[in-house]
């Protein structure tokens, strides 16, 4: 499948693992470049995976703001179960947060008021 119009996907493009690395969404945003061009800038989704196919990286690319002005580059990283967020509006890039973390019986979502409470419960 190259593309799945009625759900919002006009590209999806595959690796050699035969897995979806980018998809291009139906939403869109005029850019200027320095030469005073006209740019379409799509939403769209990268993925990066390793060899034995676990996903290692998504940068997601979308807009915000009034006539969708803004650029957002939402990256999640994934190690071992672990995952890290980071979200950078018009570049500037903000420092990963973890949001998921691997135990024995669940999977906790992380806020940062409960990672200070679980950091000063192991001191």
């Amino acid at each position: 499948m190259t593309s799945h119009q009625d759900k919002g996907t006009l590209e999806i493009r595959y690796n050699h693992l035969n897995l979806p690395n980018y998809n291009r969404f139906n939403q869109s945003a005029i850019r200027t470049d320095l030469n005073g061009n006209n740019t379409t800038i799509y939403k769209n989704s990268t993925y990066l995976f390793r060899a034995d196919g676990v996903k290692l990286k998504k940068i997601h690319q979308y807009f915000t703001g009034r006539n969708n002005g803004n650029d957002v580059f939402k990256t999640t990283e994934y190690l071992d179960g672990f995952q890290y967020e980071t979200e950078s509006i018009g570049g500037r890039p903000a420092p990963p947060t973890p949001k998921f973390v691997p135990t024995a019986e669940e999977i906790c979502i992380l806020k940062i008021n409960w990672m200070k409470k679980i950091l000063k419960g192991l001191k």
